[in-house]
């Protein structure tokens, strides 16, 4: 006579349901049970009692935060942040190479508009001195911005963090995209970015990490390029820096409309 199958057998005489039955169901009505584990001590109450269980970084999203739930008390003390949509060219020091470029202050933005002459270029750059050596290669760095040119030939554009000779960003020549640093104002890295229409507006991010070191390149929240050699690697007075320069004897524009950084303190 062979053993029984123990799951396979009725709970009791007055019970048919098979032992494997009554887990099986015991295990869905667990599964389905909202509250299960949230009672005292249990590991749920205590995940969100002490925060026992790690999160992902950045696994919070936006979308849990409660409307209007966010107050100066939870704001960062450790970082230097500015969100600007160019109200004011104040602390902005603008340059027209050698004739009648302008740099317009719009509502929502900046216009800069070249001669039609080729390498009579339009600068808007932060001025040396404010703040000094706010831009640290040895600290954690973000810096974003949305820009869009009007042409897609015979022109050449920077969009950097820090000055045109020392610090990281993107350059545009004729309608290529490219990611951009230099580390010693002699030898500049470029390296192409496709799949993006430089006419258009796009959010063009680098963050820098020293702790790596490498610098990070996004656009429009495309990670594009990582860059971990011949980076800059300490501090320029300049904060950002942007420019336009006709490479043929015609108009050039380029079109700004917003700006972010965060530099840790």
């Amino acid at each position: 006579m062979s053993n029984p199958v123990w799951g396979l057998l009725a709970k009791s005489q007055t019970d048919n349901e098979t032992i494997e039955e009554a887990i099986a169901r015991l295990i869905l009505e667990h599964e389905q049970d909202e509250a299960s584990h949230l009672g005292a001590g249990e590991s749920l109450q205590s995940h969100k009692a002490s925060e026992i269980i790690d999160h992902v970084v950045d696994s919070v999203v936006a979308d849990k935060i409660i409307m209007g739930a966010v107050d100066f008390s939870k704001m960062s003390a450790d970082k230097a942040m500015m969100i600007s949509c160019f109200e004011s060219l104040d602390g902005w020091n603008y340059i027209v190479k050698m004739g009648t470029g302008t740099i317009t202050l719009t509502l929502f933005g900046v216009k800069l508009k070249t001669q039609a002459s080729s390498g009579m270029g339009v600068v808007l750059s932060t001025v040396s001195e404010s703040p000094s050596n706010l831009v640290d290669f040895t600290k954690y760095m973000l810096f974003q911005t949305s820009v869009a040119m009007y042409r897609d030939t015979e022109q050449e554009g920077s969009i950097i963090l820090g000055a045109n000779d020392y610090g990281c960003g993107f350059k545009i020549i004729d309608d290529e995209l490219y990611a951009w640093c230099d580390a010693s104002g002699v030898d500049e890295t470029l390296v192409k970015i496709t799949g993006y229409d430089v006419k258009l507006f796009h959010t063009y991010r680098v963050v820098n990490d020293p702790a790596i070191p490498s610098i990070s390149y996004y656009v429009d929240g495309v990670l594009e390029h990582t860059q971990t050699d011949e980076i800059p690697a300490s501090s320029t007075s300049y904060t950002c820096f942007y420019s336009i320069t006709p490479t043929e004897n015609a108009i050039k524009y380029m079109f700004l409309r917003d700006l972010l950084i965060s530099i840790d303190r």
